[in-house]
């Protein structure tokens, strides 16, 4: 393969994959740097837009409003640097923008402004106002907005000319120009967060046969306690999990992810557990390498990046910190066919986590 994205839950480790990744001769960071490509499946992005403009319960203001929004994702992607995405103006210059005109131009064609599909809302108007304090006094009318000026965003109506075969084929160029722009010559690039773990479904749909999608998942109990005790006040800085607070509604969140990543994954799919990167090292390293086609010669620098002796720390949380056998328990029972087998048992030290 010659593009693989890495991606994961929220802490579920997936820079452990890119780092033991990056060890491997010819494979090289897409862009030059280690960097997350959001553009693609992001609110409002490529994935989203697909969805939006093919459901059959959207109209066609729903999709004029979709592919404008989508143009004005990508052009803030370009535009500004929001440190770890975006800043496609510096990376890869004006080639990214043209991509996108030729994407949405391939699919559409625009009309005028000052659509009913671009209304933000109305402009307080005192005569507007007073003639409908008159009309509620004299006519007994409920009075409504206190003003009649319909305001716009200014963007112009755009009408969906492709059809859904038409659509993909202009998808996939647009997805291709995109990797062509992060390439550097043969090497096997490597995209952090490409997609998010339950969009696997898009990989037959929008990537070539040179396209892997690896998700790395992580046992729940460390993902939550660690969330919870750990990341929200670690030294790098308070984190929050993207999920919902207390415990019942992450198990019923982490279910629902789960489910619709396991059941849309396809054979260019590979999910890799965190764990089995430290307690099955060797076994999950070829996994990975018979995945992406490479030679396991090719892994000159092991253990150089990706240290298991050290990322081993990282697991059993639920071990490591004491008073936690109630949440634990929840977790268990809630979320059994997720958790990870440990070998044997380890506790370590919280102050050693992240070294």
């Amino acid at each position: 393969m010659k593009n693989i994205a890495v991606t994961g839950y929220y802490g579920t480790g997936s820079s452990a994959v890119i780092d033991f990744l990056s060890e491997i001769e010819g494979v090289k960071y897409a862009l030059g740097i280690r960097y997350e490509h959001t553009n693609l499946n992001c609110r409002d992005g490529l994935f989203d837009l697909g969805t939006i403009l093919f459901s059959n319960d959207t109209n066609y203001y729903s999709r004029d409003m979709a592919i404008n929004r989508f143009y004005n994702e990508m052009r803030k992607q370009y535009v500004n640097d929001f440190g770890w995405y975006g800043s496609y103006k510096k990376l890869v210059g004006e080639r990214y923008m043209k991509a996108v005109d030729e994407f949405v131009d391939n699919i559409s064609e625009r009309g005028g402004k000052n659509s009913l599909a671009h209304t933000t809302g109305t402009r307080f108007s005192l005569i507007k106002a007073a003639l409908q304090v008159a009309a509620k006094i004299v006519y007994k009318r409920p009075i409504s907005k206190l003003g009649r000026v319909y305001l716009h965003d200014g963007d112009p109506q755009i009408y969906l000319t492709a059809n859904y075969d038409e659509f993909m084929q202009a998808a996939r160029k647009f997805v291709s120009d995109y990797l062509n722009m992060c390439r550097e010559g043969d090497s096997i690039m490597v995209y952090d967060h490409l997609l998010f773990p339950e969009q696997c479904g898009v990989v037959e749909k929008y990537f070539d046969d040179d396209f892997g999608l690896i998700v790395v998942d992580r046992d729940p109990r460390d993902v939550f306690l660690s969330a919870k005790y750990v990341w929200s006040s670690n030294r790098f800085g308070r984190q929050i999990m993207p999920a919902p607070k207390g415990i019942d509604s992450f198990c019923k969140y982490w279910n629902a992810m789960h489910r619709k990543m396991k059941d849309h994954a396809g054979s260019k799919v590979l999910i890799v557990q965190f764990e089995d990167l430290i307690y099955k090292y060797d076994e999950t390293c070829k996994r990975i390498m018979d995945f992406c086609g490479i030679d396991s010669s090719l892994h000159i620098k092991q253990k150089t990046i990706f240290e298991p002796e050290k990322s081993i720390k990282n697991t059993q949380v639920f071990n490591t910190i004491s008073g936690l056998d109630e949440e634990r328990k929840i977790i268990e029972d809630a979320l059994g066919e997720w958790l990870y087998d440990f070998p044997y048992e380890i506790k370590s030290n919280v102050s050693e986590m992240f070294d």
